[in-house]
């Protein structure tokens, strides 16, 4: 036992400036990133998820500190005094790089858990944040460091360093994102794909942290390479006097980093933004040019069980009541990313059927047009990344057609060079029921909870949405926010304050009698073209859904500052706006907001910032007709926006004809008086 203290001792000893340097920087640089983003800016996620720096320099130190412990073991004179000991010496060096990895990052779990335990006790971030550090810190520093002993046992070569650097350029996350970026450039695109599956760290090192998905995790991909290399290790050890199997070990390496790079990690959003997925999308909404005939949607929607499993699919079992029926072929509009699986009548008997895009085209030649007949679809799919239904992550508004609908719009459209989804809803109300049938999950929804698991209610649509959630009681009313919010509770009670008063002021504008819902859901932007305040709101009667930024790192304006161009949307249903009806919203809605918010410095940048991201689709005739209103927008009555409303309300395509005559008739008010 003496001779193991000895040489352990012995070993720290020749090791401690390379521990004592690294170890240093690696706590000052980690200390510094928990200042800037997580005391300081108050934002939990991006502290985490902009790590990457740290986690690259953390896998190059363990690589190194693994590399000396095994060669100097056979350099020195520890290999001539205890021979016979040897192989307790390196399992000792073993123990020591999984003990100092994990106390490394136990450090920073500790400290953070304590900070935000201060902040809020309740919080339920403390998971997730442990979670990433084991995950995305802890894995890949002892998986590096184990790699690094396998090298320094091999062989004592100088060239050694060459394939410790190369292995850690091809592990490390932000080096990947270097090469990445030329291999794209480069058109090698597969081996693009093949350094985005064999990356150790966080996948996309500039991407901002997505507080509705959270972090992910594949486990089982990185535990499986843990454990072969560990086998590899133990080899090692048994067979040390086996110089030829010491430098198999190498080749046993590379073949095994080879192997796990030819596995996808499991991530929810790299289905969500699979490239070529994304550009097929794209093609279809540009080149969209007509929708199906009006006939093969003149019948009536009466009623709609729903039975949802969202386990590793999310699926849906739609029983539609249909009646009215004129023509035995109708259609369906379904968002394309869900795929039919099966339509049949309500005693099994298979319908005919065809999908393409948004539509689904069905012959009802052998049913009963003057009966309710009831059809049902089963379909599954991942949704879109503003709209996604994977995994953990459900955020499914009414007014977003995922479930089988007798309105022809077509799902999206094109607005400002993205694809953009529209604001469905249906006319009449519809009777929904819903049985969810997932115990693991919270979900929030406009209908009512009948209890275990089943909902029912009647609805223009069906909200759906779960994700890493958390929900405070306060004043009678429910706030729903991303669990990584936590430290802006306080902020969102003056939010709700602030909005109420808003409110206020906006009914008294257009002469409303808009209250705000029991619950209030606070949710991230999702839509990659929108920055900025998100003045796409959404209220169906029991929620109010608002996207917004608390960041103090990454928000434009204080969250509060934006409630004026959020409400508008929110209160009311523009439904099935096109893409001219879409911009001539944006532009009243800019107007309402600036008047609501009694003309501040920050309504005024969202006033001009909001116009200038429209200005481009307006015709030149517009253009002059919008620099009117600009000039005219001190004097603009409530008569005048109330009758803005109306115009933009009537589906006629006029709106610009109108608005010149609505601002020719308030001058002429105006002489008068």
């Amino acid at each position: 036992m003496k001779v193991l203290k000895v040489l352990t001792t012995s070993n720290l000893k020749m090791h401690k400036y390379l521990l004592l340097i690294g170890l240093a920087s690696l706590l000052l640089y980690g200390g510094l990133i928990e200042y800037t983003l997580l005391y300081k800016a108050k934002d939990p996620g991006n502290a985490l998820q902009f790590s990457s720096f740290l986690i690259q320099s953390g896998m190059l130190f363990f690589l190194l500190i693994g590399f000396q412990l095994a060669t100097k073991n056979l350099t020195s004179s520890l290999y001539q005094v205890a021979n016979k000991e040897m192989r307790k010496l390196h399992c000792i060096n073993i123990s020591f790089l999984f003990i100092l990895s994990l106390l490394f990052v136990l450090t920073f779990i500790i400290s953070t858990n304590i900070y935000y335990h201060c902040i809020d006790p309740t919080n339920s971030f403390v998971k997730e944040s442990s979670l990433f550090f084991l995950y995305y810190w802890w894995l890949p520093f002892i998986i590096s460091a184990l790699i690094g002993y396998i090298f320094g046992l091999s062989f004592s070569s100088k060239i050694v360093y060459v394939c410790i650097f190369i292995v850690w350029a091809i592990l490390s996350p932000t080096n990947l994102n270097f090469l990445n970026n030329l291999l794209v450039n480069s058109q090698l695109i597969e081996v693009a794909n093949w350094l985005q599956n064999i990356n150790l760290g966080v996948s996309k090192v500039d991407e901002l942290y997505n507080s509705l998905f959270s972090f992910e995790f594949d486990w089982y991909k990185k535990g499986m390479l843990l454990l072969t290399l560990i086998l590899i290790v133990i080899l090692q050890i048994i067979f040390l006097k086996k110089w030829r199997f010491q430098q198999y070990s190498i080749i046993l390496v590379f073949v095994l980093l080879l192997c796990y790079s030819s596995i996808p990690y499991h991530y929810s959003k790299n289905q969500l933004q699979d490239i070529p997925t994304l550009a097929k999308e794209y093609e279809y909404y540009r080149n969209l040019e007509s929708t199906p005939k009006q006939k093969y949607f003149d019948y009536r929607i009466d009623k709609v069980n729903l039975s949802i499993q969202n386990t590793n699919l999310f699926s849906v079992t739609a029983k539609l009541q249909i009646s009215n029926v004129k023509d035995p072929n109708i259609a369906f509009t379904l968002y394309k990313g869900f795929k039919i699986k099966n339509i049949s009548l309500d005693n099994g008997k298979p319908v005919k059927y065809y999908q393409t895009g948004d539509y689904i085209y069905v012959n009802l030649s052998e049913i009963n047009k003057k009966k309710i007949n009831t059809l049902k679809f089963t379909y599954s799919g991942n949704g879109t990344m503003r709209n996604p239904s994977i995994g953990d992550v459900v955020y499914l508004p009414h007014n977003f057609t995922w479930i089988p609908s007798n309105q022809r719009m077509p799902t999206h459209y094109l607005f400002n060079q993205g694809v953009t989804a529209a604001a469905i809803n249906n006319s009449p109300n519809i009777e929904y029921s819903l049985i969810l049938r997932d115990n693991q999950r919270r979900y929030f929804t406009n209908l009512r909870y009948e209890g275990k698991g089943r909902y029912y209610g009647v609805a223009k649509g069906v909200t759906l949405i779960t994700g890493e959630l958390t929900h405070k009681h306060d004043n009678n009313m429910e706030v729903v926010y991303p669990s990584s919010w936590f430290p802006y509770k306080e902020e969102f009670k003056q939010y709700v304050t602030q909005y109420k008063e808003d409110l206020q002021r906006y009914n008294r504008l257009l002469k409303t009698k808009n209250k705000i819902p029991q619950r209030i859901i606070l949710l991230p932007t999702l839509d990659p073209f929108i920055s900025g305040i998100n003045p796409h709101s959404i209220g169906d009667g029991t929620n109010l859904i608002i996207h917004l930024d608390p960041s103090k790192f990454t928000r434009v304006i204080p969250i509060e500052k934006g409630i004026p161009f959020q409400i508008d949307s929110a209160f009311n249903e523009y439904n099935s706006l096109t893409e001219k009806q879409r911009i001539n919203w944006l532009i009243f809605n800019s107007f309402v907001g600036f008047k609501i918010s009694n003309k501040s410095h920050a309504a005024e940048s969202l006033f001009y910032f909001y116009l200038e991201s429209i200005h481009s689709a307006l015709t030149p005739n517009e253009q002059k007709i919008l620099k009117d209103l600009i000039n005219f927008r001190e004097r603009l009555s409530n008569d005048f926006l109330k009758k803005w409303k109306y115009l933009i309300c009537d589906n006629e395509e006029d709106d610009w004809k109108q608005i010149r005559s609505l601002i020719k008739e308030s001058l002429l008010k105006e002489r008068k008086s």
